[in-house]
């Protein structure tokens, strides 16, 4: 794919969520619980997981009702990540093979 086809496909996503969906059951508190102890715990229950500004790792709730919609801003943002990482090492090829020609 040329420089020009990735740069015109990473502004593809009409938005991003730059994090990962998790999916967790969580145990109760209450002694022999029967779905605790058959599933592990109760859910499933999804969550973002985001890196802040900080560095913290944040999970946020994602709603069921929503789930789809986050799925959707996560493979954008996968999906544009991955695009940047070929564009960036299409540069450096390009960068280095300029390098070269005017070590010699």
């Amino acid at each position: 794919m040329t420089r020009i086809e990735l740069s015109l496909r990473l502004t593809e996503p009409a938005w991003i969520l730059a994090g990962t969906l998790v999916k967790r059951y969580l145990r109760c508190r209450r002694d022999g619980c029967p779905i605790c102890r058959k599933q592990g715990g109760h859910g499933p229950a999804y969550y973002l997981s985001v890196r802040g500004q900080d560095g913290q790792t944040r999970m946020i709730y994602v709603p069921k009702a929503r789930l789809g919609e986050a799925r959707e801003g996560v493979r954008a943002y996968q999906r544009l990540k991955a695009g940047w990482r070929r564009l960036w090492a299409q540069e450096l090829r390009r960068w280095r093979q300029q390098t070269r020609r005017t070590e010699r």
